[in-house]
């Protein structure tokens, strides 16, 4: 029940502007563009390890907030956050405007999205 709610409450932030996405072709576009922005993978270390977006900064989100400085003076651009299926990059973005550290924006559907390279730990 627990991420029904929190599904229903991202569809909600959503509509309402609160919440900014990226689909996981745009944001395949913006790498080859290479335009400047931080990517950022909010799972837990194993998952990391057995595979991540190429240039993704690894910061898991249960030491995001203990480890957020390492953030600060990397965000030059947008900061793209992902996880698994959105659930925990939807909660890293709430985290990170909470600690002053701007919009992030969230890979819609998360690495189960992701068809390209992965870079293994």
């Amino acid at each position: 029940m627990d991420a029904l709610i929190t599904g229903a409450n991202v569809l909600l932030n959503k509509f309402s502007g609160i919440y900014t996405a990226i689909s996981a072709d745009e944001l395949k576009q913006r790498i080859d563009r290479e335009e400047l922005f931080l990517l950022l993978d909010v799972r837990t270390d194993a998952e990391y390890q057995a595979g991540h977006i190429p240039g993704a900064l690894h910061i898991p989100l249960d030491k995001l907030r203990e480890r957020s400085s390492e953030l600060k003076g990397k965000t030059t651009g947008a900061l793209v956050v992902y996880c698994g299926q959105s659930l925990r990059s939807y909660q890293a973005s709430r985290i990170l405007k909470e600690l002053g550290l701007g919009e992030a924006i969230n890979l819609e559907g998360g690495m189960r999205m992701w068809r390209w390279e992965k870079e293994k730990a």
